[in-house]
């Protein structure tokens, strides 16, 4: 196995570093002098990032950013200045807070119980207050999660809450123990929440780390698995987890063993067939630079990246069961953290200081689709305005009419009716779309 591990090992170093493109730097300027990534999220070429600039105190602010070509190209939504007036700064989680709905966003702030929402595809936000109690002016907002522009999760140090109708009101619930914490939230359906429960620095007390679902409507939770440990030992801890499906997941963190030296982890990878209720540690080793991973994420069941700290990526094609190091670009050297996320079948790494990087290697093992159909056929233009649109497409010069069809660049077809000169796009998700009729197909853009 470990001979195999090696081969993989020197097989993906013969990948270049310039498999992984820098797309976007963002503002570093004298006044902005670091740009962390916070969130980064994408639904098919839909993507979506958080940036916090941070500078003198009072100088920073968090940007919301948008890019409809799967990452390659990103422009400015959203800036939200003087966002804290305290040196330490705020952290902006979006987690799986970019609901469904293209024009409903909703990140947690952790500045006095609020949240920051939009409903106009990130025009504009409004503070939404979470709790109005006395004691949660100084609370901090961790991971939200949602399920569709109304049902959501979102927990403080002291409580959760719950929201039915997109935080414009919400219930709150004390936690088990205030000395734990629920963090990567994820729907595994509309009434139920996956997340990881405890707190990696409470293991060495015994109390362990593990994967609970809790149930909205019932209010109540469930320990399905507790991760390993083994007291005044080792312990495994989660930073990540990433549900493919409703049962396959996969979790990614690190191993602290008293036999390494002081700050130094090991790499860990777990993953569950069957929903959360048992997980499998997949992959396990000591690499530079020893921190462990932070992030992961999954394009499909075979198709993966983990990420860790200073430039650490590993990647998988067939569903975990190997694992491959990759090397990075110079720029990753010294970052931070970094997050990871998938454009289509393109994965994406956000990253504290040094901006956005884009794949553009072959690694990855996708299975033919009808995107195949679609890309091979000949191109012959359609006459279509505006493009790009965001109510209504007009076709002109058309001879022969013919059923339309509305395709997404990865096959999956959205719309078809017979022919008509103005169709209706004010329903898609902001992106990139085809549009076939008969032989004949164009590319157009929603936003």
């Amino acid at each position: 196995m470990y001979k195999y591990f090696l081969l993989l090992l020197i097989l993906a170093c013969n990948l270049s570093a310039n498999n992984w493109r820098l797309v976007e730097e963002f503002d570093n300027t004298p006044t902005f002098k670091k740009s962390d990534v916070k969130s980064i999220t994408c639904k098919d070429s839909n993507c979506f990032v958080v940036v916090q600039h941070g500078g003198e105190v009072y100088e920073s602010s968090w940007r919301l950013y948008r890019s409809i070509d799967y990452g390659n190209t990103w422009e400015l939504l959203y800036i939200a200045e003087n966002i804290f007036e305290q040196e330490d700064p705020i952290i902006i989680n979006v987690n799986n807070g970019i609901s469904p709905n293209p024009n409903n966003y909703f990140i947690s702030s952790d500045d006095n119980a609020v949240i920051q929402k939009s409903t106009d595809s990130g025009k504009t936000f409004k503070k939404v207050l979470i709790d109005s109690s006395k004691d949660a002016e100084n609370w901090e907002l961790d991971d939200l999660a949602m399920w569709d522009s109304s049902i959501g999760f979102v927990t403080s140090q002291y409580y959760y809450y719950t929201t039915k109708d997109g935080w414009e009101s919400n219930k709150r619930h004390p936690k088990l123990h205030t000395n734990q914490s629920y963090y990567s939230p994820f729907f595994l359906d509309s009434n139920t929440i996956g997340m990881i429960y405890g707190s990696p620095w409470a293991n060495s007390m015994g109390l362990g780390e593990s994967f609970v679902k809790y149930y909205i409507n019932k209010n109540s939770w469930d320990t399905v698995f507790y991760f390993g440990k083994e007291p005044g030992k080792w312990f495994d801890a989660i930073e990540s987890i990433y549900f493919v499906n409703d049962t396959v997941a996969y979790g990614a963190g690190w191993r602290s063993d008293k036999s390494l030296p002081s700050g130094e982890y090991y790499d860990i990878i777990y993953k569950t067939t069957d929903g959360g209720y048992n997980w499998n540690l997949i992959f396990i080793e000591f690499n530079k630079p020893y921190k462990g991973f932070f992030n992961i994420s999954f394009a499909d069941a075979n198709n993966g990246v983990a990420v860790g700290y200073y430039g650490k990526i590993a990647m998988t094609n067939n569903g975990g069961e190997t694992w491959a190091y990759v090397p990075t670009p110079n720029d990753l050297d010294n970052c931070r953290k970094m997050l990871v996320t998938w454009a289509g079948r393109t994965p994406l790494i956000g990253t504290w200081d040094a901006g956005i990087f884009r794949y553009e290697g072959d690694f990855f093992n996708f299975p033919p689709d009808t995107t195949d159909v679609v890309e091979n056929q000949e191109m012959k233009e359609i006459e279509l305005y505006p493009n790009p649109a965001s109510d209504y497409l007009f076709l002109s010069n058309v001879k022969d009419a013919e059923k339309i069809e509305i395709i997404t660049m990865l096959g999956i077809k959205l719309f078809e009716s017979e022919y008509n000169d103005k169709i209706d796009v004010s329903q898609f998700s902001p992106g990139m779309y085809i549009l076939r009729m008969g032989g004949k197909i164009t590319k157009f853009i929603k936003y």
